[in-house]
C-alpha cells in the first residue's frame, strides 16, 4: 500500500477531515504534513513512512479484534440487550457518581441487563481468556427543560460582567458577594437568572491573563473573585478585617469609569490572601478549622494535584512547559520533596472558600426570587501550559491549539492558545476529563452556556510545528450524551452557543438532547437582511440582542463599533460610510430613529415577545454604556475586560430601565415567577 493511501486511511480511522469548504466555497485539503501533525497530537508516534503504515495495521487489527463496539449510547431506565455470538460473564462497574456495588452475570448469545441509571458505565465481558471492556452512555430522554426546572416556558434574565461589579464593601475586582447582591436586586425586577463570564482559574502565577475566556483550567475557580470580608472563619478576626480594610483603600477606583488595573490588584490581592489564609491557620475558629479540614481530607485527588500545580507555580512560573524536568509531569512532581505543604494547602483553602461563595451566591440568588439563579458561562479550552493539562493530560491533543480556519476577515486564521481535545483519546478515556470540567460548571449553576458548542462536533486545530491547520471530527453523539447526563444529574439548564455556520443538522441534534441554542439579534437576519421578525425566533433558545463580544445597544446605535474598526485600521473611509448607512437601515427597521431610548424599547420588545424560551438583556444595554466589553481581535490595542459597571450592585435595584425592562417582558407574558425554594448545591 503505498504511504499516501495508508496515511489518508489513518487519518480517517482517528477523524481527521480531509477537506472541507471555506466561506467562498472553495475546497481546501489537509496537506500530509498537517494530517502527520494532527495523527501525532493523538498520540501516534509517526517518523517515517514505515511508521505510518505500522500505525494503521495495528489501528486496523485492535478493530476487527473486537466483538463488540468499544461504547454504546443507552436510554437510561431501559434494559440494556447486547447481542454477542459467545458465552461468557459480564461485570458492570456503575457510574462512579452513583455509590452503586459493581453487577455481574453470566450470556450465552445475548447480554441483558436490567434497567441503567443515568451515567456512564463500564461493562466488561469476559470470553474465556479473553476481556473487553464497553462504555455505557446511559442518558436521559433530554437534559432538563426550563419547565422541568422552574415551571415556566418563557423567562427572561440579564447578563453582566463580575469583574466589573464593585460595592461598598469589595476590593478591586467584583465578588462573589457582589454578584449575590446584584442578582437580588434583579430578582425585584422579574428576572430569572443573572448571567455572568466565566470564572475559571486563570492560574495563581500568572500576571498577565485577564481574559475569562484563557483560563489555567475550567475544573476549579478563580480566586480574584473572592469577598474578603465574607472569608469563613476570619470575619470575627480584628486583625483580617484590618488588613482587609487597608486594601479597600489601596484598590477602590477613584472613579468608577476608571479601567481595572489588573497588575495593580493582584500585587495587592495575592499577598493579602496569603496573609488572610495565614491568620485563618492562627485562629481559634474551631468550627471553621474542623470544617477546612474535612474539606481537605475528602476534596479528593483531582483537588490536590491541582493544587500540586498552583504550588509549583509559584517557584516555576505560570507555564509547566518550562519548569524542570524533575516536576514536568504529574507522576513525578507528587514525588517530589521540594513543594510546600502549606502552599498546598493554601489553594485548597481558596477553593474551599471560593466554592462556599459561590454557592452562597447561588442560594441567595434562588431564595430572592430568581427560579434559575445563576447563569454560568464554559470556556471552549484551557492554555496549553496551565493546570488542566498538566493535571491530566490523557484526553489532549498534544502538540495542536484550538482556533479558526482562514476566512476574508482573518486571512491567516484564528489561534485561540487553547487546548483541545483528541477523540481517540476521549474515548479511551470514557469522557472522564470532559465530565470533570462540565459537572464542575453546573454544580453551581441553573442555566450553563456552552460557548462554541459546535466544538463538540468538530474542532479546527493549528499543529504547533507550523503546520497549516486541519479539522478533527469529535465524538459528537457521545459528548452530547455525556453532557445530557451530567445536566441531569446537576439539574442545570443548557444552552449551546450554536452562532455562525454549522453542518447540517447540527442544531437539530442539540435541540433533541434538551438543550437550548442561541440567537443574537444582531446576526439574526432575514433574506433581505434586516433583522429577524419576532415569530421567526427559534422557541428552544435563549435570544438576545448582542454579546460581550459584540457591539453595546447604545455603541450599536451611535455605530461606535464602526469607528473602532477604522481606528484599528480594518475598515477604509468608504466601507465605514456604507456600513454606518446600514446601520441607519437597521435602526430605522424597528422603528428606533427618534432616539436611543426609543431603539432600545423597540428592540428590547421584539426579543421579548419572540417565541424564545429564554430571553437575556445585558445590564451594559439597560445603563446605555457604549463601549463593548470586548473587541475580538485585539489584545492590548483595546482595554478588553477592564470596564467597570458604572453603579454599585446595590443600586441595579433602583434603576429606572430595570423596571422598564420588567414592564416590557410582563406584557410579552414573560411574568415574575414567584421566589423558589433553594435547590441543594452542595
Amino acid at each position: 500500500m503505498q504511504v499516501d493511501e495508508a496515511l489518508s486511511l489513518l487519518a480517517d480511522r482517528y477523524g481527521l477531515i480531509s477537506a472541507y469548504h471555506d466561506l467562498n466555497g472553495v475546497l481546501q485539503e489537509a496537506s500530509p504534513d498537517t494530517t502527520r501533525a494532527l495523527l501525532r497530537s493523538m498520540g501516534l508516534v509517526l517518523e517515517c513512512d514505515a511508521d505510518v503504515r505500522d500505525a494503521l495495521r495495528v489501528t486496523e487489527a485492535r478493530q476487527s479484534a473486537r466483538i463488540i463496539p468499544a461504547e454504546l449510547i443507552l436510554l437510561a431506565g431501559q434494559g440494556v440487550q447486547i447481542p454477542i455470538a459467545a458465552s461468557g460473564e459480564w461485570v458492570l462497574h456503575f457510574d462512579p457518581d452513583l455509590g452503586l456495588e459493581p453487577g455481574e452475570g453470566s450470556f450465552s448469545d445475548l447480554v441483558l441487563i436490567p434497567n441503567l441509571p443515568v451515567g456512564v458505565h463500564r461493562l466488561a465481558l469476559r470470553i474465556q481468556a479473553q476481556t473487553q471492556s464497553v462504555t455505557l452512555l446511559a442518558k436521559p430522554n433530554g437534559a432538563p427543560s426550563l419547565r422541568a426546572v422552574t415551571g415556566h416556558d418563557r423567562l427572561w434574565g440579564v447578563t453582566a460582567a463580575l469583574y466589573g461589579m464593585h460595592s461598598a464593601r469589595s476590593v478591586g475586582l467584583g465578588d462573589f458577594a457582589d454578584l449575590a447582591v446584584a442578582a437580588e436586586g434583579l430578582a425585584k425586577g422579574g428576572a430569572a437568572f443573572l448571567g455572568i463570564n466565566p470564572i475559571h482559574n486563570l492560574g495563581w502565577a500568572d500576571a498577565t491573563v485577564i481574559s475569562p475566556y484563557s483560563p489555567s483550567t475550567r475544573e476549579f475557580l478563580n480566586p480574584w473573585h473572592l469577598a474578603l470580608d465574607q472569608l469563613r472563619g476570619l470575619q470575627d478576626l480584628a486583625q483580617a478585617q484590618k488588613a482587609i480594610a487597608e486594601a479597600r483603600e489601596v484598590l477602590r477606583p477613584i472613579k468608577p469609569e476608571a479601567s481595572i488595573d489588573y497588575a495593580a490588584f493582584r500585587l495587592q490581592f495575592k499577598p493579602l490572601l496569603r496573609k488572610l489564609y495565614d491568620l485563618f491557620t492562627q485562629s481559634e475558629d474551631a468550627a471553621a478549622q474542623t470544617e477546612f479540614a474535612r474539606y481537605r481530607s475528602g476534596c479528593g485527588q483531582r483537588m490536590q494535584d491541582f493544587a500540586l500545580f498552583e504550588a509549583l507555580s509559584v517557584q516555576y512560573g505560570a507555564d509547566w512547559r518550562q519548569w524542570p524536568a524533575s516536576v514536568a509531569t504529574l507522576a513525578l512532581a507528587r514525588q517530589s520533596k521540594s513543594v510546600a505543604q502549606d502552599e498546598v494547602a493554601f489553594h485548597i483553602w481558596l477553593q474551599w472558600q471560593a466554592e462556599h461563595q459561590l454557592g452562597a451566591a447561588q442560594t441567595h440568588a434562588i431564595a430572592a426570587g430568581m427560579p434559575l439563579g445563576l447563569y454560568l458561562d464554559l470556556a471552549v479550552g484551557a492554555r496549553p501550559g496551565g493546570a488542566e493539562t498538566w493535571c491530566d493530560t490523557g484526553s489532549v491533543a498534544a502538540g495542536a491549539t484550538l482556533g479558526a480556519p482562514p476566512d476574508q476577515f482573518n486571512p491567516t486564521g484564528q489561534r485561540w492558545n487553547l487546548t483541545a481535545f483528541a477523540p481517540n483519546k476521549l474515548r479511551d478515556t470514557a469522557y472522564a476529563d470532559v465530565r470533570r470540567i462540565l459537572a464542575a460548571s453546573m454544580r453551581f449553576a441553573g442555566v450553563l452556556r456552552i460557548d462554541h458548542v459546535l466544538g463538540m462536533n468538530r474542532s479546527y486545530l493549528f499543529p504547533d510545528c507550523g503546520a497549516p491547520g486541519g479539522y478533527v471530527r469529535q465524538p459528537f453523539p457521545q459528548l452530547l450524551a455525556v453532557a445530557a447526563i451530567e445536566a441531569a444529574k446537576s439539574g442545570t439548564v443548557v444552552i449551546g452557543e450554536d452562532l455562525g455556520l454549522v453542518p447540517d443538522g447540527f442544531r437539530e441534534a442539540l435541540s433533541d438532547h434538551g438543550f437550548y441554542g442561541y440567537s443574537v439579534l444582531q446576526y439574526e437576519r432575514d433574506a433581505q437582511g434586516q433583522f429577524r421578525q419576532s415569530e421567526n425566533m427559534r422557541a428552544q433558545s435563549l435570544t438576545c440582542f448582542g454579546t460581550h463580544d459584540s457591539p453595546s445597544m447604545r455603541g450599536f446605535y451611535t455605530g461606535h463599533d464602526i469607528g473602532l474598526r477604522q481606528q484599528m485600521g480594518w475598515s477604509t473611509d468608504d466601507e465605514a460610510h456604507h456600513a454606518l448607512q446600514a446601520r441607519q437601515a437597521d435602526i430605522a427597521s424597528v422603528g428606533g430613529d427618534a432616539n436611543f431610548e426609543t431603539f432600545r424599547h423597540n428592540v428590547h420588545a421584539r426579543i421579548a415577545w419572540s417565541p424564545a424560551a429564554m430571553i437575556s438583556v445585558q445590564l451594559d444595554d439597560m445603563l446605555g454604556i457604549t463601549e463593548p466589553q470586548n473587541l475580538p481581535g485585539t489584545v492590548d490595542e483595546y482595554p478588553n475586560w477592564r470596564t467597570r459597571c458604572p453603579i454599585t450592585v446595590d443600586q441595579i435595584a433602583l434603576m429606572n430601565n430595570l423596571t422598564d425592562t420588567s414592564e416590557i417582558m410582563r406584557e410579552s407574558g414573560r411574568k415574575t415567577p414567584q421566589p423558589q425554594k433553594s435547590r441543594d448545591i452542595g
